[in-house]
């Protein structure tokens, strides 16, 4: 009930990420290529997977949600990607985008979390 129409910067980031689909869909892969931990081992030493490149990541990561932020710079909003992950079946992958480049990468909570965002657009998050 409590609806609002989109701010003029959300309508910005949504068709920014329409029109350069593939452009966000490789920056928001390469930083989860980054953000993954490389390779996981079961209790035999034998290795589940090992991620070096984006193909790598298909059988791992699942997304779950597109988060369009009120926080915006430049006239676009941030917009957030959520995943589950093999790595982290609890918590989750997450990576915060803004006009297609990732500003910051972390669990699920950083594709959605505000504070994050204006973290990763001031630079103060881990680069993604």
């Amino acid at each position: 009930d409590a609806r609002t129409r989109p701010t003029a910067e959300q309508v910005a980031a949504f068709r920014h990420l329409l029109d350069n689909e593939t452009a966000v869909a490789n920056a928001v892969a390469q930083a989860l290529v980054r953000y993954c931990p490389g390779n996981a081992y079961d209790g035999d030493d034998e290795v589940l997977w090992l991620v070096e490149e984006v193909q790598h990541l298909r059988p791992l990561v699942r997304l779950i949600g597109v988060h369009v932020l009120d926080v915006a710079r430049d006239g676009a909003a941030c917009i957030g990607f959520e995943f589950d992950c093999a790595w982290d079946a609890e918590h989750g992958a997450g990576i915060m985008t803004h006009l297609g480049r990732a500003v910051s990468s972390g669990q699920a909570d950083c594709s959605f979390t505000e504070w994050i965002a204006q973290d990763g657009l001031n630079g103060h998050r881990n680069k993604a």
